[in-house]
């Protein structure tokens, strides 16, 4: 999609591609920082040394968020007529969903300050922990499709586990809700819960710009993949 989009602005724009390779390096650091998170909650607890080099991650992500968004009013008020605003639309509001799913990466790694103890192998932790390992598998397979041509079939397909894994999250809160842990625990499974709920989400809003018309971004409507 990011190549297409390049093409379109022309070439010749190092501003653009420069943006673009800023943009695919918010995806792989948001990508490690999930995966370093989630070992966190799920195996070992981070070390000290691990949270700092995950938050200095984060604040890189920020900053590329920032420098994205710079390079991109630039090449719109240098470009002219030239410019193609919608896919200068599209950029910009993707690079919003990266740094977010960075946000929550950081959060998780801060799960086990409310509650140090090992999740458990109950049935409901057992659910979050498969929750966690599809959501990485959905976050793996994102970044191909997003540095291709235009892979409307994997978009499709990850956009529509991205959605369902959503609604299972929203079906663990009430299973978390109708469970026996106590306060601290419940409160980590919680915030377990919505943080994995919001990465999906952000995730989906990345991959609807590889199918969905402008308009569209951050909705998914079958309808319109109808003569792709």
């Amino acid at each position: 999609m990011l190549n297409t989009l390049i093409t379109l602005f022309g070439k010749d724009n190092e501003t653009l591609a420069t943006a673009e390779a800023e943009f695919n390096e918010m995806l792989e650091r948001t990508q490690a920082m999930f995966k370093d998170a989630k070992r966190g909650v799920w195996e070992t607890a981070l070390t000290a040394n691990e949270r700092q080099e995950l938050y200095r991650s984060d604040r890189r992500v920020n900053k590329l968020e920032r420098s994205v968004r710079r390079r991109v009013l630039v090449a719109m008020n240098t470009k002219g007529g030239d410019t193609d605003l919608n896919n200068c639309v599209v950029l910009l509001h993707v690079v919003k969903d990266a740094e977010r799913i960075g946000d929550y990466c950081k959060n998780l790694s801060e799960l086990r300050d409310y509650d140090a103890r090992d999740l458990g192998g109950d049935e409901v932790s057992a659910s979050l922990r498969t929750i966690a390992d599809e959501l990485e598998e959905i976050f793996d397979a994102a970044l191909p499709v997003m540095a291709s041509d235009g892979d409307i079939d994997g978009a499709v397909e990850l956009l529509q586990s991205a959605r369902e894994l959503c609604k299972r999250c929203d079906q663990q809160l009430l299973r978390i809700a109708k469970s026996d842990k106590d306060p601290s625990s419940v409160t980590v499974h919680v915030l377990l819960t919505r943080f994995y709920k919001r990465i999906a989400a952000h995730l989906s809003n990345v991959l609807s710009v590889v199918v969905m018309p402008l308009h569209k971004i951050d909705y998914f409507d079958e309808r319109e993949l109808e003569g792709l």
